[in-house]
């Protein structure tokens, strides 16, 4: 690392990240993330919240996974809005995998009114149990159902039907996973 950075090479990666063209800040961003440091990090996550392109934030967010904090996983749940279902599914993995290394605390996903925010916090229970997490699925299911029972709910209210279906089966079937049984006839006799 020091024989990088005594040469400048760390410091022209570091501008490489704001280039105008993707290709380059991908390959700034794969060759920083060999260097976990805290200046490396700190121009790394300072991309990743201007960063519009997708598959140039999935470079930022490979380079960044061997440095994950909290910081660094609020600005990673940060970039999942308004992005594709592609970033998002390799999101969650990452998510996922710090989820499970430690014990950290997932801001603002319980109570977010982002769609993207809602459906990352759903994929991430449906692969990790903690308590915490039953209660707020069962908040969010009672959000769903009074969506769908005509009662605007935010958060919701700005998604597609089918979108909506979607999102109501994973929290239903998360549940079942935390022993919740649904064996009411509002689910049995359900038309979906």
């Amino acid at each position: 690392y020091r024989l990088f950075s005594d040469a400048g090479v760390l410091t022209r990666w570091m501008r490489r990240l704001n280039s105008p063209f993707s290709i380059r800040r991908k390959e700034a961003a794969a060759r920083l993330g060999m260097f976990p440091a805290a200046p490396t990090k700190f121009a790394l996550v300072n991309r990743l919240r201007v960063e519009r392109k997708s598959h140039v934030r999935l470079y930022i967010m490979d380079a960044l996974k061997g440095q994950m904090d909290q910081l660094t996983l609020e600005i990673l749940i940060r970039s999942v809005v308004g992005s594709k279902r592609f970033y998002q599914a390799r999101a969650v993995e990452v998510i996922k995998n710090y989820i499970l290394a430690s014990r950290c605390r997932l801001p603002d996903l319980f109570t977010s009114d982002q769609p993207e925010l809602k459906e990352l916090f759903v994929e991430v229970t449906k692969r990790i149990r903690r308590p915490d997490f039953e209660v707020a699925l069962r908040k969010e299911r009672d959000a769903i159902e009074a969506q769908l029972a005509g009662t605007p709910s935010v958060g919701y209210q700005t998604m597609t039907p089918p979108r909506l279906a979607r999102i109501y089966r994973r929290v239903l079937s998360v549940l079942v996973a935390y022993g919740i049984e649904l064996d009411d006839a509002k689910y049995l006799r359900h038309q979906d």
